[in-house]
């Protein structure tokens, strides 16, 4: 009967033991779930832009990158450095639209989901139609296409 009583204080305490391990670790789950809440909640993409293609490329300074929300409302744009180099701010968990444009080279778009920090590199090739923009200075898409559409009906010469 002794040794029955010994037995069961010891799978009690040991029942105990379970049951505190596993609530400290829950605060700890928990606790590391608040630090996650107040953290940065952008993810950053970094992008290089590059004239011509392979190994024979140059880095493109002054590119407009600009990344649009899908699901969400918010937005951010930068120009790439001397280096072709520039980093945009977005949403972890959204899904965005990248558009990389620049003067007389053929722009790029297309859609992403974010997942983590990202690097993206882009080689351009030169538009085969002559822009009426400003070298160093560009557009809005919307306005781009347009002057491109009046160069090709005639109306802006």
């Amino acid at each position: 009967m002794l040794m029955h009583r010994h037995a069961s204080l010891f799978l009690f305490s040991f029942f105990c033991l379970s049951l505190i391990l596993a609530a400290s670790a829950g605060l700890a789950v928990q606790h590391s779930s608040e630090q996650r809440q107040t953290a940065d909640p952008y993810m950053h993409l970094m992008f290089s832009v590059y004239l011509g293609t392979g190994c024979d490329c140059t880095p493109l300074a002054g590119a407009w990158i600009n990344a649009s929300g899908l699901d969400t409302d918010h937005s951010d744009s930068n120009v790439t450095d001397g280096q072709g180099h520039c980093t945009i701010n977005v949403e972890y968990s959204k899904t965005y639209r990248i558009n990389v444009e620049t003067n007389d080279y053929e722009s790029a778009l297309f859609d992403v989901l974010i997942v983590d920090n990202q690097v993206f590199a882009f080689h351009l090739k030169e538009s085969t139609t002559q822009s009426q923009e400003a070298p160093g200075l560009p557009l809005h898409p919307f306005l781009s296409q347009f002057i491109k559409l009046l160069q090709k009906t005639g109306q802006l010469d």
